[in-house]
């Protein structure tokens, strides 16, 4: 059943830039690939794959996603980078990311400007998933219809469903589920929503070090997913113990609402997208320290509010910060010294809000 692939609308790049960077990509080039640590980035990863054939492959968080990165890459010998789902904007990070021979970036967020140069090919396209993205992209050098399943629950997990929605509709009915849109918000039932749901929790189980256990047990055929479904159920649990400690400890703001919390599994990103879906008029930030940083998640489901600018805003004056992402999700940190002034602000920024 070939169910047409829309082509998204790219901001940036073309796949006429895709074709010419993978014909310069040789057998016997050593090349890694770089993603996000959430589902969308894992299935980007598992798709691009398909044709790079490669076992050098890192799932990381921003905070790790730097110039050290790059510098003990080049000094394994790699001379090729294909980087997906990663929000690409450090000028130094350009510059080094120009010492590799070819450098492929796929990427869904809003950027600062066009990377594309003789050495980067940097495709980028708005409200769509990557893994959409490179679905589309590599369907046009390889057949990869068994993995559409798994590029449909990217989309309902980083809430990227609306521009390709007729595509979804296919491959929902091409499976036996409904498709279903109710004020901006997928139908939460269903055989997508739960694969999608246990995926997205088995990765917050097994974290950044165990990440590739979970890129290796997806499969091909539908559903596939391994023992993954064990570990799960642990982070479910957890998630439940976590939404009734929210609704005890949560701060007000004039717009919304702010929690910080020391969580067992990195589930502060996950935990805003579903308090942010039960509150779609409220801006939720949630934020937890680690051992550098202080991280924080921002979610408006409604769109009133600008969580790429608010988050560029709070951390724009920070040495060691970042922040941005979409207009309805974004995330960030400051240094974990500065974590007490960026609550300071934090709390006047929402003021104006």
């Amino acid at each position: 059943m070939n169910i047409l692939v829309e082509k998204p609308d790219f901001r940036a790049g073309s796949i006429g830039k895709f074709l010419e960077f993978f014909s310069k990509i040789k057998k016997e080039d050593s090349l890694a690939l770089i993603s996000h640590i959430d589902l969308d980035g894992i299935v980007s990863t598992k798709i691009t794959n398909e044709i790079f054939h490669t076992d050098l492959i890192k799932f990381v968080d921003y905070p790790v996603f730097n110039l050290n990165l790059l510098e003990d890459l080049k000094l394994q010998g790699v001379k090729n980078l294909v980087i997906t789902d990663l929000y690409v904007k450090d000028e130094e990070l350009i510059n080094k990311l120009n010492e590799f021979e070819n450098v492929l970036i796929i990427d869904h967020h809003q950027f600062i400007r066009d990377f594309n140069s003789s050495k980067i090919s940097f495709i980028n396209a708005q409200d769509y998933c990557a893994a959409y993205l490179c679905f589309y992209l590599i369907s046009s050098i390889k057949e990869i219809e068994h993995y559409d399943w798994l590029v449909a629950c990217a989309s309902i997990s980083d809430f990227l469903f609306i521009k390709n929605e007729i595509w979804l509709k296919e491959i929902f009915e091409k499976y036996g589920d409904k498709f279903s849109i109710k004020e901006g918000l997928i139908d939460q039932n269903g055989k997508f929503w739960e694969l999608q749901w246990y995926l997205s929790l088995a990765i917050i189980y097994s974290k950044e070090s165990n990440l590739k256990d979970v890129y290796y047990s997806i499969g091909k055929d539908f559903g596939n997913m391994g023992d993954l479904t064990k570990s799960a159920k642990v982070v479910e649990d957890y998630i439940e113990e976590s939404l009734i400690k929210f609704e005890e400890e949560k701060i007000n703001l004039r717009n919304g609402f702010f929690w910080e919390f020391i969580p067992e599994f990195k589930v502060g990103s996950f935990i805003s997208n579903m308090i942010s879906t039960k509150y779609t008029d409220k801006t939720i930030l949630i934020a937890r320290p680690s051992d550098k940083h202080y991280i924080f998640s921002a979610r408006r489901q409604d769109g009133k509010e600008n969580m790429d600018l608010l988050l560029k805003s709070l951390t724009k004056n920070f040495k060691d910060a970042d922040g941005g992402g979409h207009i309805k999700a974004a995330g960030g940190h400051v240094s974990i010294k500065d974590k007490e002034e960026f609550k300071k602000l934090l709390g006047i920024e929402i003021d104006k809000l």
